[in-house]
């Protein structure tokens, strides 16, 4: 797409809220030259030039500026693109193996190897644009990458996502213990590593340049990336939680993870111990590395942690399967809502042996059922239940992952001022059967199966939400025809 204002016409869904779906069966999207929203406006009985002239009218922009209008057809509609809030970038290369040990044995059996052999650059390089171009087609627009400890394939994979066009938030990952001696850095060469992986990505992606509206948005952010616990001296936790609050920068960790690593944790800081904190999200924090933190997992946080967590901003990436693999637990969402923690949805590429959050968001609601499940009393009427929704899950995998990312101001929703962060959805190459069954029961109920006025409209919206459904629990990359990001065509199979 030229940078030029583009207006789409058709159906359009979001989620705003938790656990809600807003459907405009018939809508125009304007996206300007810089690829953002301009206006986003339902259609009634309106006609598709003279509604969009209007529209642009009502948002300031000039009667004479020319547009593209790109018309979807049925069976198509736009969602947010996905946010993937947890993909360790060089382990893609084993992505749907290596599922047969606990956690701490699987990082030395695989992860440590793996992520070891990216300091050979062109071997990186390689598997850099294999792992990015398959995240795009499958509709990962915002990606929160853990790297290596290595600077110079870090930077690549940054030079990598800006390429294709992927707005991701990258990390140089630090450990200074606990390490192979093939992959292991000293406390001080992790610090000025990261810094220097700082000012790299600032450069290049400049955090202050001005824009309209909302000041800077950048497509690529540094992230300080402790590894977790232990592989982190309290030195090098130290070290970096000022490097965070003096460059004002995101931190990314895994948390309470499995019940192997809590307990390499408490080996580390016993209850004797004067440097004991209690838990993963207390010793974080007195590092100052729980603030504008994304922590992975957190199966095992407590009440006390998430209230902590939500004290810090500190949010929470919820990776439904390789929890399943390797956590010993599944993380209650709910849970972490209710103490107002904010929840994303990540793959854990490849601790979670899929590349796709469409099919992360079935196990998110598949993970939360098995949780009822295990209940061994009835619950009372009053308690709250574990269980989410496919809305619910959709909410985790865009404004849910925006939020996580505090990127909720410029992309998760369809609104004026938001980045087109986009993917037009067909539902056309896939569910004949069953999708002619449904079309056939909707017209059973109407008898002609024809609808007019108020009825019209909602079977729209029923139809519509149909289609989203059987989206996430049915549908892949082949139904994804376009990619978007900041109004650019990236992927699509279209």
């Amino acid at each position: 797409m030229s940078a030029q204002f583009v207006v789409f016409h058709g159906s359009v869904v979001h989620t705003p809220t938790r656990g809600s779906l807003c459907v405009l069966p018939s809508a125009i999207v304007g996206v300007d030259g810089a690829g953002r929203i301009a206006f986003v406006s339902e259609l009634k009985d309106q006609d598709v030039h003279h509604a969009v002239k209007t529209a642009m009218a009502q948002s300031g922009i000039g009667e004479d500026t020319q547009f593209q209008l790109k018309s979807l057809t049925r069976g198509q509609f736009l969602l947010p693109g996905l946010i993937d809030t947890h993909v360790h970038a060089p382990q893609y290369r084993f992505v749907g193996g290596a599922t047969d040990k606990p956690l701490m044995e699987w990082l030395n059996h695989y992860t440590f190897p793996s992520e070891a052999r990216m300091k050979n650059l062109s071997f990186a390089d390689e598997v850099y644009r294999k792992l990015v171009k398959r995240l795009l087609k499958n509709g990962t627009t915002t990606a929160l990458y853990f790297a290596t400890i290595d600077l110079e394939p870090t930077k690549l994979l940054v030079d990598i996502c800006a390429e294709y066009g992927q707005r991701a938030c990258v990390g140089k990952v630090c450990a200074d213990i606990n390490s192979p001696s093939f992959y292991i850095e000293s406390t001080s060469a992790s610090i000025s590593a990261t810094e220097s992986f700082i000012a790299y990505v600032h450069a290049k992606h400049p955090p202050h340049s001005p824009s309209f509206p909302g000041g800077s948005h950048p497509l690529i952010h540094p992230v300080v990336t402790p590894r977790f616990i232990p592989t982190c001296s309290p030195a090098l936790l130290a070290g970096l939680g000022a490097l965070a609050a003096r460059h004002n920068v995101r931190v990314q960790s895994h948390i309470s993870e499995s019940l192997d690593q809590v307990a390499f944790t408490r080996s580390m800081y016993p209850l004797d111990s004067p440097q004991h904190f209690g838990s993963d999200a207390r010793i974080f924090d007195s590092h100052g590395l729980l603030n504008k933190a994304v922590m992975a997992h957190g199966v095992h946080l407590t009440s006390a942690d998430l209230q902590l967590m939500a004290e810090r901003g500190a949010a929470v990436a919820c990776c439904p399967l390789s929890n399943v693999f390797f956590a010993h637990g599944n993380l209650d969402v709910k849970r972490c809502w209710r103490e107002n923690v904010d929840v994303g949805l990540g793959t854990d590429v490849a601790g979670g042996p899929l590349t796709t959050l469409v099919q992360a968001m079935r196990w998110a609601v598949g993970n939360a059922r098995q949780i009822e499940s295990t209940k061994t009393a009835a619950p009372a009427a009053d308690s709250p239940s574990p269980v989410i929704s496919w809305k619910d899950a959709l909410y985790l995998a865009t404004l849910g992952g925006a939020k996580a990312l505090s990127l909720d101001e410029h992309v998760g929703t369809f609104e004026w001022g938001k980045e087109f962060d986009a993917l037009l959805i067909d539902v056309n190459p896939s569910w004949d059967t069953s999708w002619d069954v449904f079309e056939e029961e909707r017209g059973a109920g109407t008898g002609a199966g024809i609808e007019t006025g108020a009825d019209s409209a909602e079977s729209d919206i029923e139809r519509i939400e149909m289609w989203v459904e059987k989206f996430i629990n049915l549908g892949d990359d082949r139904n994804i025809a376009d990619v978007y990001v900041k109004g650019k065509r990236v992927a699509g199979c279209a």
